[in-house]
């Protein structure tokens, strides 16, 4: 073809237009040899097209047949939904709805170590346990099992042989095993003593009404009076105030019959009268330094000041009494002490017997003797002894 373009143009005419014709026919050569791989190409997309739809029906229809042999092998009270899936050209989509976690709302309660008064505050926290976080647990035995967990040495002990045989009837109820628990550990007397603990509570002198409500709150609750009439409440805080608050009280010109605006009204008044005692306390700490008998005496700092003007009084220890001392010294003076005269221990020699003889001897008159050679010794031998017998 390359020779026939590159021919000489000079030639004859006819030439050319054969050369341009059989230029025409290989263009339509060319383009019909185009259309039909085209034509060819879009057949294989179509074909592959169809085997693709083919296999999806294909893998479709085991996806449907493993189905129906999965609800087939399902309980038999599924009978009737694997009737209709069989039947029902195009079934449902069946697909298993995902699984919900539930997050627990409530912290674990501490473990219960058996002691009777910490029973109540651990029952009621487990209550609220059991309520507010019961879907996040599998079921009963769960539940059952996480009560236990809850338990302390002691306690568990305790609770064994329950928990081995999964309560009375075996059915491990938690509901069950907390009526056990507060059988065993609570006290059935516990709303009678209160009840007497309420009768005798009083508030103190000193003690202000916010912090004395509490425990008449806590004595009413324990006792059962939650439940009470107004009146009944509002008697019984009543007659557990102090004088001062009472006295108070006799300036309102109508006491609140309501059980709550008698609580408001009192702790508006107590609340006064706290801060009254408080500005009375101040002010007494404010004035305290200028009374003579509290001020302080002020020592000397500066330089110029005479360390003569003041000096700390120093005492001498022997010029203090010694208390021990003292009763040693009369205990040893008692019981050690002797007499000269008659060398006995328990007197003195101005107690002795001997020496009152002695002196009363002495005192009596004696006759005169002149010519006896001893007259002289006699007056000299009492002298020796009444000079011996002192002290």
């Amino acid at each position: 073809m390359e020779g026939n373009v590159n021919a000489d143009p000079s030639g004859n005419p006819q030439q050319l237009v054969q050369l341009i014709g059989q230029l025409a026919a290989q263009l339509q050569e060319m383009r019909a040899t185009q259309a039909a791989e085209r034509e060819t190409r879009a057949a294989e997309r179509e074909a592959q097209a169809a085997e693709r739809e083919a296999q999806a029906a294909e893998r479709e229809a085991q996806r449907e047949q493993i189905r129906l042999l999965q609800q087939a092998l399902a309980p038999s009270n599924n009978a009737e939904r694997i009737a209709d899936a069989v039947n029902d050209p195009d079934p449902p989509d069946q697909t298993r709805p995902p699984l919900k976690i539930w997050k627990t709302r409530l912290p674990d309660p501490p473990k219960f170590d058996g002691t009777r008064r910490r029973f109540i505050p651990w029952f009621l926290e487990m209550q609220g346990k059991l309520q507010v976080d019961r879907e996040a647990f599998g079921g009963d035995e769960e539940l059952f099992a996480y009560i236990y967990a809850r338990l302390d040495s002691t306690a568990q002990t305790m609770a064994s042989a329950y928990y081995s045989h999964g309560g009375t009837d075996g059915k491990r109820s938690p509901d069950q095993f907390m009526t056990y628990l507060q059988r065993t550990y609570g006290d059935p007397n516990a709303e009678a003593r209160a009840l007497d603990r309420l009768r005798s509570l009083r508030q103190k002198d000193t003690e202000s009404f916010a912090s004395f409500f509490p425990k008449f709150e806590k004595e009413l609750a324990d006792s059962g009076g939650g439940t009470w009439e107004d009146k009944v409440r509002v008697n019984y805080l009543e007659g557990a105030l102090n004088r001062t608050l009472r006295n108070l009280l006799i300036c309102v010109p109508v006491i609140p019959k309501d059980y709550n605006e008698f609580v408001e009204l009192l702790l508006t008044i107590g609340s006064r009268l706290d801060s009254q005692t408080y500005q009375d306390r101040y002010e007494r700490r404010r004035r305290r330094p200028s009374t003579p008998d509290q001020a302080k005496p002020k020592t000397a700092t500066s330089g110029n000041v005479d360390k003569v003007d003041w000096e700390p009084t120093k005492v001498n220890r022997s010029t203090v009494p010694n208390k021990a001392r003292e009763k040693k010294r009369e205990n040893f003076q008692k019981g050690d002490r002797r007499c000269y005269k008659c060398e006995e221990i328990g007197h003195l020699i101005r107690n002795c017997p001997r020496w009152e003889k002695a002196k009363i001897k002495k005192a009596a008159p004696k006759p005169a003797v002149n010519d006896s050679p001893t007259g002289s010794s006699e007056p000299e031998s009492d002298q020796t002894s009444e000079d011996s017998g002192k002290e």
